[in-house]
């Protein structure tokens, strides 16, 4: 058992004596390198930046207006009582050709028949006789003119405040498919 000791002191005294040189053995052989890392350490240490000022927010505090909002329908009710004179008029009964956009609808021809003229329009394969005063197109586009080589309409449509235009269209003729 003795001998059991002895081994184990010993090679614990072999162990600390091999670690003690290897520690005694780094430190010198390093010195550059922490001398290195120390200086360029140093160098690149780069100043604290100051922080930004914060302004605090102050929200815009929104005046209410006497005028009516754009998108209440009670704009378009006050526009329509005061702009009557020249609105077109709602209650009468569409005609077939009001139901198509006018860039859908060609003048393929004209006729006359007991000295009044009609232009021949067609639209979705259909071709249809229309005279002066007959309505077309979605605007309520109304026929003022016939000619050999076209119609002229009058479409009233309405602006941003409600307000009716009239304002003139026409329709070219062209060859039929």
């Amino acid at each position: 058992m003795n001998n059991l000791l002895l081994k184990s002191v010993n090679f614990r005294s072999v162990a600390i004596l091999c670690f003690s040189v290897v520690l005694v053995g780094c430190g010198a052989e390093h010195d550059d390198l922490r001398s290195w890392v120390a200086t360029t350490r140093s160098e690149a240490t780069a100043p604290a930046q100051e922080l930004a000022v914060v302004v605090p927010y102050t929200p815009y505090n929104h005046k209410v207006s006497t005028k009516l909002n754009a998108f209440d329908v009670r704009r378009l009710t006050l526009a329509r009582q005061t702009n009557t004179a020249s609105a077109p008029d709602l209650d009468r009964p569409k005609e077939a050709l009001e139901s198509f956009d006018l860039s859908e609808v060609a003048m393929v021809g004209a006729m006359e028949k007991q000295g009044v003229i009609q232009a021949l329009v067609k639209v979705s394969g259909r071709v249809y006789a229309v005279g002066i005063g007959n309505y077309m197109g979605q605007d309520f586009g109304k026929v003022t003119a016939i000619t050999s080589d076209g119609l002229t309409l009058e479409e009233k449509v309405e602006d941003t405040d409600g307000n009716w235009i009239t304002r003139e269209t026409q329709v070219s003729l062209t060859e039929a498919n």
